[in-house]
């Protein structure tokens, strides 16, 4: 399967899509990718904050559950 996605400012215009070939794997690891994929291109066009939106339950708390030390939230 393909993972889509967009990434949006707050006020709601369009940054950049993007996509990639997953290949077979699990839904948890296709939502996981895209939120990598999606900051690391939000990185590279210098924003400093994000926040991240996903319906699944289980990527968030594995992102939740992932010490890091120098970010102000989950």
């Amino acid at each position: 399967p393909w993972l889509l996605g967009v990434i949006y400012k707050q006020e709601g215009e369009c940054i950049i899509g993007f996509n990639r070939y997953l290949g077979l794997c699990s839904v948890f690891d296709a939502k996981l990718w895209g939120i990598l994929d999606g900051l690391s291109l939000i990185q590279k066009k210098g924003y400093q904050k994000v926040v991240i939106h996903t319906g699944n339950l289980e990527v968030v708390k594995a992102i939740q559950d992932v010490h890091l030390p120098d970010s102000s939230s989950a």
